[in-house]
């Protein structure tokens, strides 16, 4: 494949299909300044994009990321808790998702270093539904919920699940109005003839 020159800082699905993802779709762009741990645990569908200096590490939890989806710089996935993000779902940058955290309230330390029986580690799924579009500089909990149709304002920190097609602001982060479906359903109108 003859690639494009403003496309030579990504690796393709053919480079990619030798790293050791657990799967790899068609069409899949990962910039080469990006930091991915833990490939083994790792699908990507289909015309999918991480874009630079993005971090993607999964310990032991499966991280799930689908087709037409887009993660932009400096995003974070992290944790060993598993994490989903669904079809046409798009993360702007400086996002931050972890599925686990240290729970340093009870009593316990909160570092990596410490030995585990001074820390409480708390690990829970995170799951974003098709068509979610989370803002700039967002932060998800572990454990959240994002369903489907949902935008996540800028600057929003999500530590609660959210309602289908609603637009969420705040922190934390608060439903301040309803999102229209009429594109997503003329999206799919129009591409499910071809």
């Amino acid at each position: 494949m003859k690639n494009n020159y403003f496309d030579r800082g990504f690796f393709y699905s053919e480079e990619l299909k030798d790293m050791g993802f657990k799967s790899i779709g068609l069409n899949v762009k990962i910039s080469k300044i990006c930091t991915i741990i833990g490939c083994e645990n790792i699908s990507i569908g289909s015309n999918t994009r991480i874009d630079d200096y993005s971090v993607i590490t999964s310990e032991s939890g499966l991280i799930n990321i689908g087709s037409y989806v887009h993660i932009a710089s400096h995003s974070v996935i992290a944790g060993s808790g598993a994490v989903r993000i669904d079809d046409y779902s798009g993360i702007s940058q400086g996002v931050k998702i972890y599925s686990t955290t240290d729970d340093y309230i009870e009593g316990y330390l909160s570092n990596p270093m410490v030995p585990d029986v001074y820390r409480s580690v708390v690990k829970k799924r995170v799951s974003l539904g098709r068509f979610v579009t989370v803002g700039a500089g967002s932060i998800i909990l572990p454990g959240v919920n994002i369903t489907e149709g949902c935008s996540i304002g800028a600057q929003s920190l999500v530590n609660k699940n959210t309602k289908e097609w609603g637009l969420y602001h705040g922190i934390p982060a608060r439903r301040v109005a309803d999102r229209s479906k009429d594109i997503v359903k003329k999206f799919l109108n129009e591409n499910s003839k071809s």
